[in-house]
């Protein structure tokens, strides 16, 4: 079932999004500027089919939820949504990213001990950081989106780059003819990481 929540992010400005519990592995997505929550569908429903709870909000002055649009409070937004997942007893968390919110979500993934990170189509600068397992799907037609993997690949810790034949940015790398291989990226990237870290506990 999807629930929709309310996430009060440091400052007070309270960001709205959906929950779906499937499991007690979850994933945290951020959408990148000037798109929403919806920019994941259909990925949200078929991550909760392989038991995993997702979270999925909308930025500050996006969607619905309140103030206005401020890049630089990302990380810290991404915190308190992580910290609702942890609040419901989430046991792995995993990070999903679009676009410009790459950054910030290898900042608050290494603060917040997330165990894996996703990013569709990133793009910016300072994306070397970060030693977390990491899976970039780009744009093999886009410049920026490339010079981001290579910065990513560039990193330290394990770094897992595909590539794609689309004219696409941030979440839209999930439509189109390609969709369904990015979904599929995405979900086995994420089944590996769940099936190493249980193999690493037994």
């Amino acid at each position: 079932m999807i629930e929709a929540v309310e996430i009060e992010a440091s400052d007070g400005t309270v960001l709205r999004g959906e929950a779906q519990e499937a499991g007690p592995d979850w994933v945290v997505l951020v959408h990148d500027l000037g798109e929403d929550i919806d920019a994941w569908r259909p990925l949200p429903a078929a991550l909760a089919a392989r038991g995993l709870s997702v979270l999925a909000f909308d930025l500050r002055g996006h969607g619905g939820s309140d103030g206005e649009p401020d890049p630089a409070r990302t990380a810290a937004d991404l915190a308190a949504a992580l910290s609702l997942a942890r609040g419901r007893g989430a046991g792995r968390v995993y990070l999903g990213a679009a676009g410009e919110s790459a950054r910030a979500a290898i900042e608050a993934g290494a603060a917040e001990g997330c165990d894996a990170l996703v990013l569709l189509a990133p793009v910016g600068d300072g994306l070397e950081g970060g030693s977390l397992p990491r899976l970039s799907v780009v744009s093999s037609l886009d410049a920026r989106q490339q010079a981001a993997a290579r910065a990513l690949h560039r990193g330290p810790g394990w770094s897992l780059v595909a590539n794609v034949p689309v004219e696409a940015s941030g979440c839209a790398v999930l439509a189109g003819e390609w969709g369904g291989n990015v979904q599929d990226y995405v979900l086995s990237f994420l089944g590996d990481q769940r099936q190493a870290r249980r193999a690493a506990r037994s």
